[in-house]
């Protein structure tokens, strides 16, 4: 995979992008089995290349992303995510494999506003959980059982006890102090997002409570 990568950079240099920066848990070393390599290329606005155009550069996990370099400086780039708490995220989870370091310019507040409305969201995810898992798409369903767990309790610690976290095994660690009712669910998140164990119904249900139950102890 790491020649491959280096293959992709060397692609993606000659579109003239102002960073190549690899986010997520593989930038983390928090990555599991089934884990994909998130590479974020910033454009200077003028030279912007569509994702249809670096797609054909992908291979098996790898995944490329486009954004504007303006977009990431106010933080209003097109994501599905809560938007904030998403630029933050990345932020703490990035390596710059080519170019400027623009996410560690980004200075980003992060009210208690931005924290309900990941809570919200990640409500939403866990719903979706229990959709994929119905519709036998046990892999999806793992995926968002995990991160909308993991994720919502980040935003419930925080709230709740003004602790940053931006590490999922740091979440299930402080995750047992602040709910630890929960804990064996927040663990098992995290090990099903490494590639352990196995999902089943029930934990998609109570995942769908805990959530809810955060809402509630966080209004």
């Amino acid at each position: 995979m790491l020649n491959n990568i280096g293959e992709i950079l060397s692609n993606l240099v000659s579109f003239k992008p102002v960073s190549v920066v690899n986010t997520g848990s593989s930038a983390s070393n928090e990555g599991g089995k089934e884990s994909d390599r998130d590479i974020m290329v910033i454009f200077k606005d003028n030279d912007y290349v569509e994702r249809s155009k670096l797609k054909d550069l992908c291979f098996n996990k790898v995944r490329i992303y486009p954004f504007r370099i303006s977009e990431i400086r106010k933080m209003i780039s097109p994501t599905p995510f809560p938007r904030k708490f998403y630029f933050w995220w990345i932020s703490r989870n990035s390596k710059v494999l080519y170019g400027e370091n623009v996410l560690r310019d980004l200075r980003i507040k992060i009210t208690k506003k931005d924290l309900k409305e990941v809570i919200f969201f990640e409500r939403g995810v866990a719903l979706s959980a229990m959709h994929s898992f119905r519709n036998g798409d046990e892999k999806t369903a793992r995926i968002s059982f995990s991160k909308s767990c993991l994720f919502g309790t980040v935003a419930g610690i925080w709230l709740l006890n003004n602790k940053f976290i931006s590490k999922y095994d740091d979440a299930v660690r402080e995750g047992k102090k602040i709910f630890p009712k929960n804990y064996k669910l927040i663990k098992k998140a995290n090990d099903l997002r490494k590639g352990n164990r196995k999902l089943t119904e029930q934990d998609v249900f109570n995942n769908i409570k805990y959530l809810h139950n955060i809402s509630i102890k966080t209004k």
